[in-house]
């Protein structure tokens, strides 16, 4: 898998012309690197509506910030707007494009960044997370480890890093596969290729981008991957 990091503008990304969706694209942001161009008016009214919901304002501002940045990175990959953008959603609660079904996207989000994954022709999951302190960090890794990742992991000194590689590796793939958290995470033992109902899903552990670990899977082999850290 070759995999090119590069370190791009968010104002450049803007005035940036239409991309070609031919390979995985992951982009990410800090949130205070998007904050200065949050146009809430490119989102839809259900989404406005939603993120009026929100009780607090720091929840509300990073809703419309990733949807924000969402729209604006699918429409590199389209011929519409951003504004014109329509989604649907399945049964398991997976965003599709309506009438550009090749550009399949995900989405991932944590308290100070969010990542949006453009793949062609592919079904794709994405998963960022920022460490945090928990209580009981090994109850949480026997819930979601299949038996045998929680006795490397215990093998291996309970050591955080391996702790969010596992969860974003699993997370990613859950997405990709397109069931989520309906799915059982202990039952899932990581590898790629990852088989499941006959299909290939590759799963792939980028690291820490800014405090966040991230992970991303897709099916098909992934062979040319371009990251994008949006910079100020």
């Amino acid at each position: 898998m070759n995999i090119e990091h590069t370190i791009l503008d968010f104002s450049s990304l803007l005035k940036a012309d239409q991309l070609t969706n031919n390979k995985v694209n992951v982009f990410y942001a800090e949130f205070d690197n998007v904050k200065p161009y949050l146009d809430v008016s490119i989102l839809s009214a259900e989404e406005q509506q939603r993120g009026q919901r929100f009780v607090t304002e720091q929840l509300r501002l990073k809703f419309e910030l990733s949807h924000y940045f969402k729209r604006i990175i699918l429409a590199k990959f389209s011929e519409c707007q951003p504004n014109t953008l329509s989604f649907f959603s399945d049964k398991y609660g997976k965003p599709f494009l309506i009438d550009q079904p090749d550009c399949q996207f995900n989405l991932s989000h944590t308290d100070s960044a969010v990542a949006v994954m453009v793949c062609h022709q592919a079904a794709c999951g994405i998963d960022i997370e920022m460490p945090k302190a928990m209580n009981d960090r090994q109850g949480v890794a026997e819930y979601f480890m299949h038996p045998d990742e929680y006795d490397t992991w215990k093998e291996q000194g309970l050591r955080e890093d391996i702790f969010y590689k596992t969860w974003t590796k699993k997370e990613a793939l859950t997405k990709a596969i397109g069931k989520g958290m309906s799915l059982n995470f202990k039952s899932i033992k990581l590898a790629s290729p990852y088989e499941y109902e006959s299909n290939s899903f590759y799963v792939h552990y980028v690291g820490l981008l800014g405090n966040n670990h991230m992970a991303f899977a897709c099916e098909g082999e992934c062979k040319y991957v371009s990251v994008y850290q949006c910079a100020l």
